[in-house]
């Protein structure tokens, strides 16, 4: 078994950027196989499950790839894994509660938990102002507030 010496003719592009390697497990096509095996393999975009958009893909790459929150314009800049912790009073510990403001028609989700501490919300937007640090920016309040 060998891989095609060319691309198909209906062949339109990576999905994302060409793989540098093919997988450890690849052998190479059956000359009688109409398509590339999905198994472990590669396979045409345009075959009934799953679909992609143009050009091949592996058989175990998700078809969809994962958006992020409804109505977000800008990701966040904070590394929520690396938040500090908040003791709270009940025993319980928190690392993030948010709150969003409009600046520029954007809503924008702020954190009220900084550097360990809890603030106002005039703290909270005066970090913001000071730091540029955020959690989103969304198109509506009510999908800041769906993704706080």
């Amino acid at each position: 078994m060998a891989a095609p010496a060319t691309l198909p003719a209906n062949f339109s592009g990576w999905d994302d950027a060409p793989p540098k390697t093919l997988p450890a497990d690849f052998s190479g096509w059956d000359a009688d196989e109409p398509t590339p095996p999905v198994s472990g393999g590669w396979k045409f975009a345009d075959e009934p499950t799953p679909p992609v958009s143009g050009g091949w893909k592996f058989a175990d790459e998700p078809a969809v790839k994962p958006q992020g929150p409804r109505g977000l314009l800008t990701p966040g800049n904070l590394d929520l894994a690396a938040r500090p912790v908040l003791r709270n009073s009940d025993g319980s510990v928190s690392t993030e509660v948010s709150k969003s403001w409009n600046f520029d028609g954007k809503e924008v989700l702020l954190p009220t938990i900084v550097n360990g501490k809890r603030v106002s919300d005039d703290e909270a937007i005066q970090h913001y102002r000071t730091t540029g640090e955020h959690l989103g920016m969304f198109d509506t309040p009510e999908n800041a507030n769906a993704a706080a």
